[in-house]
């Protein structure tokens, strides 16, 4: 293969001989830490732990000595003098592991490795008692050998120089491992003392750094060449050495915590090894032979190139416009897709936020009104039963106030969360808003101009008329309160034609035609924070107690149940524009005759099966029921109302009032099954809450008989007598069997 450039050859040399250098630093720091730990009793510093074996003082001696040999650069080793320095040293680390392999071999008794510290390593409680380890010994040899500056000038000698380096390594990576896998005949030999964690650490540095001194030559000089050798030495050599052992001691860690058996986790080892190294050698298989690829093409191309260089340059310049005008057109492309797909994900997570908070603020209305309705409900049955001029009758009269403020809170983060009971018809947006004119006025004050500019043949819309009411009344309030000193409001009607372009970053806004209403304000305008938060629920700028902070999250609430779409358009100091679409309605205008009292029923013992969750709803209902004289059997779900129905087969209800939304059966449910048996039965829903679900299903209209929480035991009595007298049970069962 090829070698690298000059200068990168040079930048991977000088980059491994610092890391040399960095090896004998860290070898030094390591002896020093361990004599200072001798010297003040620091047990940490003796043993990296207390069940540990802790380095010999002459040890950490003798590895300060050979990090030393590391640290000292090539060019101040060069003088005979430095050379005659460095032999000592080198002499003296393998005078220090030959005299303690003597001992050990011949029995002498120099005492070597109780020069220091004597005192306190006789008192050391271990048996043996703490002495240099024979392996160690060996390393300090073959680690002397190594770092005789003789071995690292010459060719020959810096091969035996790097072999004994080898050895080294191999003799601490033995050990190494044995500490990881807690296998004592790895680190220590026979009854001798065995070689500590630490010294196995700064033996392999030691290795590493005498290898990398010299790394253009010898046996690491692959690492510095850019060919198929090189790439896969750098990429396999710290692989082996560190995956390798870390799988083996997670697989070993695994059998001792009893997750599997030895088969099984030598399989796992085996198997993982298998997986991560065939991965790797197949990603370097591919790179290098992309690389070959590579300059294979660059050969060729260079040779035709020369061949043809005189006839090719027009063609060669030709194909490189060209190129490049593709390669501009497709980073055009590119950058244009990336930006719709972040504002599609942007569009997606701000809905998913607002679908979240919509359910939310949807069940917490639905608990809250069952709350209200008691509330109401015992108030009205107190103030019934008290004076009405009484100062008791009073309080119990701003109770009422209280739990009806309440109520159209509830009303409107019931808007927001989208399901709720709409009555739609076709109208005309026009005359909606010259309807609220006067009243649009009277709001705003005399420092407010207000423009209305209608489009004359604008087209007409099937919503709700009062919830719409309520959404330009919301952004007019909003546009007031955005100009605290007087200012400019416009609204505008229009007939829009929305193209796919348009409806390509909205995703519920599909291509068609549309009424378009717009409200403009010359007021303070928002930031991008603000537009980011404004229709969500309780998110208000205004001073405390200047606002709810539901206005906006209504408007957003009734326009997306209405099908249609709400965006803002503001900047700071520049005011702000909501812009509202409402899907054209392809009917004429619908009549609805003039909604009839019903009339009030008389006393009597009719008999109402009344289902309810809310044990506090359920007492109020039943107190204001039988206060009227009715009958009424509670129960609270559809199992319970079914088995209540079944022990008395022939005493069935005249009407049954149930919640929607009942735990373990829903309402629809309860009915239909009432209803298998008993068609011409009566029903009257009511709800906090109703589900989308339950909407989309067609179940509550305009022919259903319902009641909205909260309510007041009249309304409630009110709306009984309705459905009892006005002999609707036909229409009731046919409606609700078929949803």
């Amino acid at each position: 293969g090829l070698a690298m450039p000059g200068a990168a050859a040079q930048r991977v040399v000088l980059g491994l001989q610092r890391a040399a250098a960095f090896a004998g630093l860290a070898v030094i720091i390591a002896g020093c830490a361990v004599l200072l730990g001798w010297s003040l009793d620091i047990a940490v510093l003796k043993s990296l732990h207390s069940d540990l074996v802790a380095m010999n003082p002459i040890t950490a001696v003798g590895f300060i000595l050979s990090g030393a040999l590391l640290c000292i650069p090539r060019r101040v080793a060069s003088g005979p003098r430095a050379t005659l320095s460095l032999r000592v040293l080198a002499a003296g680390i393998m005078v220090i592991g030959l005299v303690k392999l003597g001992e050990l071999l011949l029995g002498w008794h120099v005492g070597l490795d109780q020069v220091l510290f004597s005192d306190k390593l006789d008192a050391e409680r271990a048996f043996p008692p703490n002495r240099m380890a024979p392996n160690t010994a060996l390393g300090f040899v073959l680690a002397g050998g190594a770092l005789f500056p003789g071995s690292l000038r010459r060719k020959r000698g810096l091969g035996l120089s790097q072999l004994l380096a080898l050895l080294v390594g191999l003799q601490a990576l033995i050990a190494i491992i044995g500490y990881t896998y807690g296998v004592r005949p790895l680190y220590g030999m026979f009854s001798f003392i065995p070689m500590a964690a630490h010294t196995a650490f700064s033996f392999g540095l030691l290795s590493v750094g005498i290898l990398l001194m010299r790394p253009e030559d010898g046996l690491v000089r692959v690492l510095t060449k850019d060919d198929a050798g090189g790439v896969m030495a750098r990429r396999l050599l710290p692989l082996a050495l560190g995956f390798l052992p870390i799988a083996g001691w997670l697989g070993l860690e695994g059998q001792r915590a009893g997750l599997y058996e030895t088969e099984l986790g030598l399989c796992l080892t085996t198997l993982t090894s298998i997986l991560v190294l065939g991965t790797v050698i197949w990603v370097n298989a591919n790179t290098l032979s992309r690389l070959d690829g590579q300059r294979h093409f660059a050969s060729q191309a260079l040779k035709t190139a020369n061949e043809n260089l005189e006839s090719r340059v027009g063609e060669r310049t030709a194909e490189l416009a060209a190129s490049n005008q593709l390669l501009t057109e497709e980073i055009a492309e590119r950058r244009s897709t990336e930006e719709a797909l972040q504002r599609s994900e942007h569009q997606f997570r701000q809905a998913q936020k607002m679908e979240a908070v919509g359910r939310l603020a949807g069940g917490v209305a639905h608990d809250f009104n069952n709350l209200l309705t008691a509330i109401l409900g015992y108030s009205q049955l107190v103030r019934a039963r008290l004076t009405p001029n009484s100062k008791e009758c009073q309080e119990i009269v701003e109770i009422e106030k209280a739990a009806k403020r309440g109520a159209a809170l509830t009303g409107q983060l019931l808007a927001f969360s989208r399901p709720q009971v709409l009555k739609p018809r076709t109208m005309n947006l026009n005359e909606a808003i010259s309807n609220m004119d006067r009243m649009v006025r009277r709001l705003l004050g005399a420092d407010i101009d207000i423009l209305t500019s209608p489009s004359p043949s604008l087209g007409e819309i099937r919503v709700d008329p009062d919830q719409i009411e309520h959404v330009i009344l919301n952004l007019i309030i909003n546009a007031r309160d955005a100009m605290p000193e007087g200012g400019k409001l416009t609204v505008e009607t229009a007939d829009v034609e929305i193209d796919e372009g348009f409806s390509r970053d909205r995703p519920d806004l599909h291509p068609g035609p549309y009424v378009l209403l717009a409200v403009s304000d010359s007021g303070c305008g928002m930031n991008a924070e603000t537009r980011a938060h404004v229709f969500e629920p309780f998110y208000t700028t205004k001073q405390s107690g200047k606002g709810t902070g539901l206005g906006l999250s209504t408007v957003h609430g009734i326009v997306k149940q209405s099908g249609g779409h709400v965006e803002v358009y503001s900047e700071p100091g520049r005011g702000t524009t909501f812009k509202v679409y409402f899907p054209r309605a392809d009917m004429a205008t619908e009549i609805f005759p003039a909604p009839r009292s019903a009339p009030r029923s008389e006393r009597g013992t009719r008999r109402i099966l009344m289902v309810e969750e809310d044990a506090q709803a359920r007492a109020v209902i039943l107190a204001a029921l039988t206060s009227r004289g009715y009958e009424v059997v509670e129960a609270r779900d559809g199992p319970e109302a079914l088995a209540l129905c079944e022990r008395e087969p022939d005493r069935w209800p005249d009407l049954v009032l149930t919640d929607l939304m009942t735990p373990k059966m829903s309402g629809r449910e309860l009915v239909r099954r009432l209803i298998a048996h008993h068609p011409g039965l009566r029903v009257l829903y009511m709800s906090g809450f109703a589900d989308k679900a339950v909407l989309h299903e067609g179940l509550i209209d305009q022919t259903m008989a319902f009641l909205q929480k909260p309510f007041t035991p009249d309304a409630l009595l009110e709306k009984v007598s309705g459905v009892l007298d006005a002999h609707l049970a036909a229409g009731l069962a046919g409606s609700t069997g078929a949803g």
